[in-house]
Order: C-alpha cells, then sequence, then structure tokens
C-alpha cells in the first residue's frame, strides 16, 4: 500500500516524499518478508482445503520457522 507508490514516486516524474536511501532502511526485507508471509498463508489455506489445518499447523509453522533461520 505505501511501499509501492513511494518507491515509484520518482520515476512517475512526482514529488519525491522519501529519498532512496530512507526508503530502502525503511522497508528493508520487504520482499523476502513478503514471499515468506505469502508462502506460509498459501500453505494454510492448502491445509485448510484438506480439512488438515488442525493437524498439520504445527508442521508447517515448525518449516517457516526454519526457513527463517
Amino acid at each position: 500500500m505505501y511501499f509501492i507508490p513511494l518507491k515509484y514516486a520518482s520515476r512517475l516524474k512526482s514529488e519525491v516524499v522519501i529519498p532512496k536511501e530512507d526508503l530502502n532502511k525503511i522497508f528493508y526485507g520487504f520482499y523476502t518478508i513478503y514471499e515468506l508471509n505469502k508462502t506460509f498463508e498459501q500453505d494454510l489455506q492448502a491445509l485448510k482445503h484438506n480439512n488438515t489445518l488442525y493437524l498439520k499447523l504445527g508442521q508447517v509453522f515448525r518449516l517457516f520457522v526454519c526457513t527463517l533461520t
């Protein structure tokens, strides 16, 4: 909601609200966090769809946490 418009503001010749260096600091790791959360959500949705959410939630969560370390 904020990252993409701020990132491309300079390319659209609109007023730059936040300098690129500050934007990179504020949103450091944005894409990594976004992709991990998207994958985690998809895994949870698949478990829900297969009616195994309560049985396998711990396994999916452990896999997610191990990905982070």
